[in-house]
């Protein structure tokens, strides 16, 4: 039987039997999260029970008072196994005692029902909401940020959030072409040390260049090998070459980069990981060695965002070697590419993946622009 939630709270309900458990004791709900995770046995969108509470939990909870009667219509509109994500937040809006949300596993919704939820203190929006401005009259809010940062605590203090002025998620700006503001974002995450700095770092180097501030971008390419070019984690080596290799102007000897790269070196011994062979195949090509880097490029499988961005490069070393196969690999690089950009599944994680992508594909498109057929 359905039940309500009453009594003392809880900072966090963890899953549904635990949702049920603690209603049926008479707690009050206080945090609900949106959040999905991919299950990598069936390859499908599931709730993440780690952190969640889901929707349909919070419809069958309160089915039993009118007051939640809006519930049943958005259980409608959310379907964890096809992956579609809640829009309807008049649901939510009748839980007064929340005090943290996250809605980052949401699909663009209305916020205004939460000016219901006085008690809202923390809030993890997802890439886009409709009617933001309407969070300012929260009573209570303390916290706002664009995704998860990674813990509660590093959510952006609200007075800080409006001053940013930031519009929407790092991803829904990418996708939007506000090259601006997602730089803006960039250098504010890395100066706050938000997220896993390499990624950061990467993202802006994509942004940057996206933006066509070229100056600009080398200086975020002179500043990432000044930062990890000594480094011993090898991620970081890469990240700081990956991102001076975006084009062939960043200022940087392709022959340092690839000294840098020597000791990444992939061989036939044991399986590199895609992304890597990816790298060193985009070296290979900056450096014109344009046989060894097909070879390589050849060998990214596996991994969806490193096929997407070795396309567009394997397609310029064909060319460049005057082989038959150029054209046939570019109209695959922007089949792939098209279909992750500019519009295409959020996937916040690797969204700069993509993009690095595109600004390969156009750099592409220029190179055969040059002949008809991509083999002169």
């Amino acid at each position: 039987m359905p039940h309500q939630f009453a009594g003392p709270e809880i900072s966090l309900v963890r899953g549904r039997a635990m949702a049920f458990r603690a209603a049926a004791r008479g707690y009050r709900l206080s945090a609900l999260s949106f959040s999905h995770m991919k299950n990598t046995e069936h390859k499908t969108p599931l709730p993440d029970y780690t952190r969640a509470v889901i929707h349909a939990t919070v419809r069958d909870l309160c089915a039993n008072t009118e007051k939640y009667v809006a519930c049943a219509a958005c259980a409608n509109v959310f379907e964890a196994r096809h992956g579609i994500k809640v829009s309807d937040l008049r649901p939510v809006g009748t839980l007064q005692q929340l005090k943290e949300l996250a809605l980052d596993g949401t699909q663009e919704p209305d916020v205004s029902p939460l000016l219901s939820c006085s008690k809202l203190e923390q809030i993890v929006l997802p890439q886009k909401v409709k009617n933001l401005d309407a969070l300012r009259q929260l009573p209570s809010l303390k916290g706002l940020s664009w995704g998860f940062p990674g813990s509660w605590d590093k959510l952006t203090p609200v007075a800080e959030f409006w001053n940013q002025g930031i519009s929407a998620s790092e991803e829904a700006l990418a996708r939007d072409q506000l090259f601006t503001d997602l730089v803006k974002l960039m250098r504010q995450r890395i100066d706050k040390r938000v997220g896993d700095e390499r990624h950061q770092w990467l993202k802006l180097g994509a942004a940057m260049l996206a933006s066509g501030d070229l100056p600009e971008y080398r200086r975020v390419c002179a500043a990432m090998l000044a930062k990890y070019k000594d480094s011993t984690d090898p991620l970081k080596v890469e990240a700081a070459a990956k991102t001076c290799l975006l084009t062939a102007d960043s200022g940087i000897d392709p022959a340092e980069l690839a000294k840098l790269l020597a000791p990444l070196q992939v061989g036939d011994d044991s399986p590199p990981l895609p992304g890597h062979l990816g790298t060193q195949g985009l070296a290979n090509y900056r450096s014109q060695h344009w046989a060894e880097a097909a070879e390589l490029l050849a060998r990214v499988k596996g991994d969806e965002a490193a096929e997407c961005v070795a396309a567009p490069i394997l397609a310029m070393a064909h060319y460049r070697l005057r082989s038959p196969k150029a054209k046939a690999e570019l109209e695959h690089a922007r089949q792939l590419v098209g279909a992750h950009w500019p519009v295409g599944p959020a996937d916040t994680g690797i969204w700069h993946d993509w993009l690095t992508a595109h600004l390969l594909l156009e750099e592409a498109e220029r190179l055969f622009a040059d002949s008809a057929d991509g083999e002169e």
